[in-house]
């Protein structure tokens, strides 16, 4: 049957394609290039409960307190004050914790023009930011030096 792909789909051209090479990472207004940034990931949630009452079809929601997690983890490739990415507030409960601000882009292929882009840039900024654990790993098969960073974050906020 023509037109149709072998695997029964029938598809549109790609509205947009995505470059991992050229993919930008920006964190707390410093270009993240050379901080060998292999993975990060947050979460922020808050628990909610439902409560019914007896007799009735109501029901009611009771919000909990937010909480944010987050990994990081990259490769340590060179030392120096440039490689923190949090303050040394961030490492002191005390001190209350400093702010993340991310800026994420995905990579556009060399070709693509601007009707064909998707690529939005992400922004959101983690407010007080702890550092909970820090942990190193290495492998004899590449002798790179990982580093997991383990934080807690009070809010989040997305621009």
């Amino acid at each position: 049957m023509a037109g149709q792909d072998i695997f029964g789909y029938k598809r549109q051209k790609p509205t947009g394609v995505f470059s991992a090479d050229l993919a930008t990472l920006n964190i707390s207004n410093k270009d993240a290039k050379g901080l060998l940034v292999q993975n990060w990931r947050f979460t922020y949630s808050h628990d909610v409960q439902e409560i019914y009452e007896i007799g009735s079809s109501n029901i009611y929601w009771v919000k909990g307190h937010p909480t944010g997690n987050g990994q990081l983890g990259r490769i340590i490739g060179k030392s120096g004050e440039d490689l923190k990415f949090f303050s040394d507030k961030s490492y002191d409960a005390c001190q209350g914790g400093d702010d993340m601000l991310i800026k994420m882009r995905p990579g556009m292929c060399a070709n693509a023009t601007d009707t064909e882009s998707v690529a939005e840039t992400i922004s959101m900024t983690l407010v007080g930011c702890i550092v909970t654990s820090i942990g190193f790993t290495v492998q004899a098969q590449d002798v790179k030096i990982m580093e997991d960073l383990t934080i807690k974050f009070a809010s989040l906020e997305l621009a």
